[in-house]
């Protein structure tokens, strides 16, 4: 739009394209975008009413930043554009800004200007004169590919005017040109961007446009220069985890020519709102969205809840409404995942903080329980050597709604807030750290950045890992319905009886079952070193594990059985219980049963007189004959009987056997009327354990064991 004031031809009416008409001087480019050093360049602006023959002249006014005097060059028409107008530009050395503006005239009258207050005005809070140009930067051509150069142009005065003149806490907007790839964006306005990063020697800029960017849909750009390794980290972390996140464009930045920083490594930001959850999470659309966690800023400055966050609010503040209420209305495990994934990136304005513009707040439909995304990380990892933590937020936290940590502190809801933290340590280990090296050598960032990066995931590892380890102690233990206690023995046993002691052999694998504290949620056995390590499954309430057979020489070895309170490596430890187990190697009596299936079943290992497969003749006669064998419980044996020791097949037994001993012993009648007198007979449980016991009948009645 043009600057007017009052003069102009006599009795001339304001049409709507007369040059006193703010729309008079339009689409001013000048071109090339950045201008090659001593080469000539040209202006172009477009008038819709003004004739060629008019008596009205257009003026060009240049100078080189730094310089008093204007030098003042009519346009000419340009037959190329439509109602165009041109003027060329003598060449400048490198380097070199020059500032220009047009004026209409009437004759020796200014009756229009374009900027509109061109070439000062003065600034509202300390009254020094800012300049409002246009402006052209001529450059050497650039080698930069790994990132886009942008450049903030800005005369001296208004830089001044920024850095030193006025305070760092100002918001006013100064007048500046932002030239990104392909395009020059002329009106800019410039100022310092976030409370605290104003502080820092790094400054992050605000640059509002008066038309859209070609980076993104929006019209308000940040630049942020402090920690941009931090920002894109954590951005991208929350990106992979779900989360609706700004667009992020690793760019160099410079001021004129001069580089921003150490090495003008800028991260441009999308501003926060509505419109950057359509474009990241595309199936979401439509839905209501709100900045912050729902405040939205009336006339009068003052801040309320929509209606539709209204009863949210109000369940995270009341007890009552907490325990029925609040799942209905929010996306529970959602939330907890955006708390777990925060305290990582350790940002106490992204974890409790209600600033509007840090948080955005989505929901799907009228009905659908709300979601908590993260906006602003443009501070992200700031609390790495504070250990701010959502949980147990120090003081200096402000926490604008107190019932969401009061919500985290119940039981049920806290466990799986540490599930969500310990499952998202293994992601940082297994995923995160090998992929950093990665996002920095496609993106062409220094070995510096690497660093960093590598530097805040360690930080917060060890930081999440101490939070994990002290759970347990901050957590109060709800009452087992079974009444075991939470620091005592959970229950182990092993699988069968066996009262005096555990004993696996060499066709063994060892298993245990028990019960554990309806807390617990996983239960790790881990034998001595060097032994097969294996997960129990999960508990609920009942566990159980078998291991592996263990191949090595006898030995006495003590079990570790383990509760844990979450599911993952990352889980700190609970409870404890120990369990004595031997391994046995051999046949002390040489009786062909193991010693250790013997000592299980309650059998002397050193008394082949005593063995569990000891089969003997306990009544003999002509064809009839009475077996008798050493049986143990809840185990089926099979007796079978061959002529060559070749072939076998199940004997026939004619008569029900006989239960010699209360629990061991028993006689089963056979007949050999259909066996010529002589055979031999076996008898084998139902899993092999041991060698079988065979017996040998001759012709002569008598039988030996063979």
């Amino acid at each position: 739009s043009a600057g007017t004031r009052p003069g102009g031809t006599p009795g001339s009416g304001i049409h709507p394209e007369h040059p006193r008409h703010p729309t008079f001087l339009t689409q001013v480019r000048h071109r090339p975008l950045i201008p090659r050093p001593d080469t000539p360049f040209t202006v172009f602006l477009r008038t819709p009413w003004l004739a060629a023959d008019s008596e009205i002249s257009l003026h060009l006014l240049s100078r080189i930043d730094g310089q008093s005097a204007w030098t003042d060059q009519l346009l000419q028409p340009e037959p190329t554009i439509p109602n165009g107008w041109a003027a060329e530009l003598a060449g400048v050395p490198a380097n070199s800004l020059v500032e220009f503006y047009c004026e209409a005239r009437d004759h020796d009258t200014r009756i229009g200007v374009y900027p509109p207050s061109a070439p000062a005005y003065f600034a509202h809070e300390t009254g020094s004169p800012v300049s409002q140009t246009l402006l052209a930067l001529c450059l050497e051509p650039s080698s930069e590919t790994a990132m886009a150069p942008v450049h903030i142009c800005i005369t001296n005065r208004n830089w001044v005017e920024l850095t030193l003149t006025r305070p760092v806490t100002s918001d006013e907007l100064l007048d500046c040109t932002l030239i990104t790839p392909g395009d020059v964006h002329y009106g800019a306005r410039i100022r310092y961007r976030g409370s605290l990063k104003r502080q820092k020697p790094i400054k992050s800029f605000r640059i509002d446009l008066r038309e859209s960017h070609p980076y993104a849909d929006e019209n308000r750009l940040n630049f942020n220069g402090w920690n941009p390794i931090g920002e894109a980290l954590a951005t991208r972390i929350f990106a992979e985890e779900g989360f609706a996140t700004l667009r992020l464009r690793d760019v160099r930045l410079f001021r004129n020519h001069r580089v921003m920083g150490p090495d003008g490594h800028y991260l441009l930001a999308e501003r926060p709102g509505g419109e950057v959850f359509e474009r990241a999470r595309p199936d979401a659309a439509p839905g209501a969205y709100w900045e912050g966690w729902g405040q939205t800023t009336s006339p009068d400055g003052s801040s309320a809840y929509p209606p539709e966050l209204q009863p949210v609010m109000q369940a995270l503040a009341d007890p009552e409404l907490r325990d029925s209420v609040l799942p209905v209305l929010i996306d529970q495990e959602e939330w907890l995942h955006w708390l777990a994934v925060s305290c990582l990136v350790a940002d106490d304005e992204t974890i409790l903080n209600n600033v509007p513009g840090n948080h955005l707040t989505f929901q799907p439909a009228p009905d659908a329980p709300v979601e908590l995304h993260p906006l602003d990380l443009d501070s992200a990892w700031r609390a790495v050597s504070t250990n701010i933590h959502p949980i147990t937020p120090p003081a200096q936290v402000p926490v604008a709604t107190p019932g969401l940590a009061e919500w985290l502190l119940y039981p049920c809801v806290r466990t799986a807030y540490y599930q969500q933290l310990a499952d998202l340590a293994t992601t940082v280990e297994e995923q995160w750290m090998p992929a950093v090296l990665d996002y920095f050598d496609t993106r062409g960032l220094s070995a510096t950045d690497h660093a960093w990066a590598l530097e805040f995931l360690d930080a917060r590892q060890a930081f999440v890992q101490t939070q994990l380890t002290a759970y347990i102690g901050g957590s109060p233990v709800p009452e087992d319905p079974r009444g075991l206690d939470f620091d005592d023995t959970f229950a182990v046993q092993p699988e069968g009886e066996s009262p005096e002691g555990v004993f696996f052999g060499d066709a063994d694998a060892p298993r245990l079952w028990g019960y554990a504290h309806t807390t617990l949620a996983q239960i790790m056995v881990e034998p001595l070193p060097g032994r097969i390590i294996l997960p129990a499954n999960q508990c609920g309430p009942e566990w159980s594990w078998q291991g592996e057979r263990i191949e090595e020489e006898q030995s006495d070895v003590v079990l570790q059985i383990t509760g844990y309170p979450l599911i993952g490596p990352f889980s700190p430890p609970g409870p404890t219980a120990t369990l004595p187990c031997t391994f046995l190697r051999g046949d002390a009596d040489r009786d062909g049963v193991p010693d250790a299936v013997e000592l299980r079943h309650g059998f002397d290992p050193n008394d082949p007189q005593n063995s569990p497969l000891q089969l003997q003749i306990a009544a003999y006669g002509d064809p009839d004959i009475n077996l008798r064998f050493m049986a143990w419980p809840e185990t089926e044996f099979l007796l079978e009987f061959s002529t060559d020791l070749h072939e076998w097949a199940p004997a026939q037994v004619t008569y029900p056997a006989i239960q010699v001993d209360r629990d061991r012993i028993l006689e089963i009648p056979m007949s050999l009327a259909d066996t010529h007198n002589q055979g031999f007979f076996r008898v084998r449980p139902e899993r092999p354990l041991g060698p079988s016991a065979a017996l040998w009948m001759g012709e002569t009645g008598r039988g030996e064991e063979r």
